[in-house]
């Protein structure tokens, strides 16, 4: 699914929603802005090196928003020979089939389309408008800033939308690459007065997913916990919300302040943190399964309680949700291996991900790429049904795997055919580790003093004996 915005001039879709694709694109969202009108008069040469300057612009207008961009060439009403007089008469409208076939031809039947409302009644817009009325998208009409301003006009019924303070930001700084028309359109070469417009207006209030990091831990790890979060506060790529979900039997109240640390408790008074008990302790599974219960609509990124993370972990596996967002993107992923019958070989033969596997394997999601979730993996909303129907079953996975999401969380996805992908190389979280930490941790059980990890495989392969003939590629 993507977001495609149609702006009849160049500059019509950045004024009216810039914020809205900024903040849209800042989460991994796939975002293309269609220009309708923007041909080039070729029986006028001058305004066609005018029109190739405004193209330039508006490449760098969206580039700033980090907006895809496509150009369907039709001609403005005014070099179509519309007289002035004409543009804004509602008696007026020219034949828009050709414009509803290139539209067509541009976009999935699955994108979400936001639509000019023809607020000013310029012709050009309303035949936009009309030009999509027929097709079966989900529409979302915009407000156009413009006649907005002139005419101080606004549509009933339509709901405003705040952008987030670097959204505004965006849109101001693409605002100020349209340089030949910043006088007239933006009120001066400063932008003052458009730089005050905190809102935009939209038919219904276009729903922006949130960036959730999840995490959970226990009371051995809490002393030091905070410069885990401290981590992802200085994140390139900020989240919206940092949850930490923790047993309730282990922490138990009335003395929670005593059981929490100092900085926890003002990262929560601050509002930085949120800290949620679940009644069932499901151990490291609760860094994700609560979270999808609870944000079902939202990208969720897991990370470890004992990983200091780079700045840049956010950035890049929202890079690569962006490009594949119907898989699972992981900072730390290794090679599933199996034999001829389709059957994994032991986990520790299941290499990560450095230089040579990105080159020789590439970057694109695969059944046998595996994401250990405490890497920085992002997995794509919950309502995209991506993972097998049994993932919240606990009285299933506390049986097979009560200490292996991980690997719960991988077959639950290959049963759905969803791949994963590798955001980057192996960075080598591990030496990014707080020491102190690993003195406890199911790792220890699962590789180190135990086989765990193998013993839970085998399990789950003879409860779900497709995912042999997944592997072999024959189901």
């Amino acid at each position: 699914m993507r977001h495609i915005f149609l702006s009849p001039h160049f500059d019509d879709v950045v004024g009216s929603c810039g914020g809205l694709i900024a903040d849209l694109t800042a989460r991994g969202e796939n975002v293309t802005v269609i220009t309708i009108f923007s041909g080039l008069p070729k029986k006028r040469p001058k305004k066609a090196v005018k029109m190739l300057r405004r193209r330039y612009e508006n490449y760098h207008a969206c580039k700033v928003l980090k907006a895809d961009l496509k150009n369907l060439g039709f001609l403005e009403a005014i070099y179509r020979g519309v007289k002035r007089v004409e543009l804004f008469d509602e008696q007026i409208i020219s034949e828009s089939t050709d414009i509803t076939n290139a539209i067509q031809q541009a976009i999935n039947d699955d994108d979400i389309i936001y639509v000019p409302a023809g607020l000013g009644n310029h012709i050009d817009h309303r035949i936009v408008k009309e030009s999509v009325a027929e097709l079966k998208n989900k529409k979302i009409y915009y407000e156009e800033f413009f006649y907005d301003w002139r005419d101080k006009k606004t549509l009933p019924g339509f709901s405003e939308y705040k952008p987030t303070e670097s959204g505004l930001d965006k849109r101001l700084r693409a605002v100020l690459k349209y340089k030949l028309e910043i006088h007239s359109l933006f009120k001066g070469a400063e932008c003052g007065y458009f730089a005050q417009r905190k809102l935009e207006r939209y038919s219904e209030v276009p729903v922006v997913p949130q960036i959730i990091v999840s995490l959970t831990s226990f009371p051995e790890r809490i002393p030091l916990l905070h410069l885990v979060l401290q981590s992802i506060l200085v994140q390139k790529l900020k989240a919206d919300k940092i949850l930490l979900y923790l047993a309730r039997p282990q922490f138990k109240e009335p003395n929670l302040e005593g059981q929490l640390s100092r900085e926890l408790l003002e990262m929560e008074k601050s509002g930085v943190l949120e800290i949620r008990f679940e009644e069932d302790d499901i151990r490291s599974f609760k860094k994700l399964i609560p979270a999808m219960r609870d944000f079902p609509n939202d990208k969720i990124i897991t990370i470890d309680d004992d990983i200091l993370y780079p700045n840049y972990m956010m950035e890049f596996l929202l890079k690569s949700n962006r490009k594949y967002p119907r898989a699972i993107s992981g900072m730390r992923v290794r090679r599933v291996k199996y034999d001829g019958s389709g059957f994994p070989l032991k986990y520790k033969q299941w290499r990560l991900f450095r230089l040579w596997r990105i080159l020789y394997f590439g970057k694109k999601p695969d059944i046998l790429n595996f994401a250990t979730t405490g890497g920085g993996t992002l997995f794509p909303p919950a309502k995209l049904n991506l993972l097998h129907s049994d993932v919240a079953k606990k009285e299933i996975f506390t049986k097979l795997c009560p200490t292996t999401d991980d690997i719960w969380f991988w077959v639950m996805a290959v049963l759905n055919g969803t791949k994963t992908a590798v955001a980057r190389r192996d960075s080598r979280l591990e030496k990014r580790q707080l020491e102190v930490q690993q003195k406890c941790g199911l790792w220890r059980e699962n590789i180190v003093e135990g086989d765990k990890n193998n013993e839970n495989i085998k399990a789950l392969f003879e409860m779900y004996p497709q995912l042999r003939k997944i592997l072999r590629g024959e189901y």
